[in-house]
């Protein structure tokens, strides 16, 4: 399965359980699970909800960026995550076009694993 799709379905099934449960229950469930599932876990209704306008500047702040490109890009990774994707990947291959398989692996190894897995197609991972 693709994780991008495998990725959303636990999550939808990770909000669902959130809904149907009390919250110490799903603390109890997240705290069995790898860490790695901590992105796909609903977040509950005490968390704090900022505003979009709070939204765009923390991500201003994180890219160093003004606030209209700050949010043009959350939008692109929040609202179409598999079309960002593609576009991550695109613009990974077209590296690898440029620098060459060694310089692409040098840059590569120095990303988690969890990166590779996500944005480098399983067929180009060995090559």
């Amino acid at each position: 399965m693709d994780t991008a799709i495998a990725e959303r379905d636990a999550s939808a099934v990770f909000t669902a359980l959130g809904y149907a449960v009390s919250p110490g229950e799903l603390a109890d469930v997240a705290a069995e699970l790898p860490n790695e599932f901590a992105a796909l876990l609903p977040r509950g209704a005490r968390v704090e909800q900022p505003t979009a306008d709070e939204f765009a500047e923390r991500v201003a702040r994180r890219t160093g960026v003004d606030r209209e490109p700050a949010m043009r890009a959350a939008e692109a990774v929040v609202e179409p995550p598999a079309e960002a994707l593609v576009h991550a990947r695109a613009v990974l291959a077209t590296l690898r076009e440029t620098v060459g398989d060694e310089e692409f692996l040098d840059v590569m190894s120095e990303l988690p694993a969890d990166y590779k897995r996500t944005l480098v197609p399983a067929d180009r991972r060995s090559r």
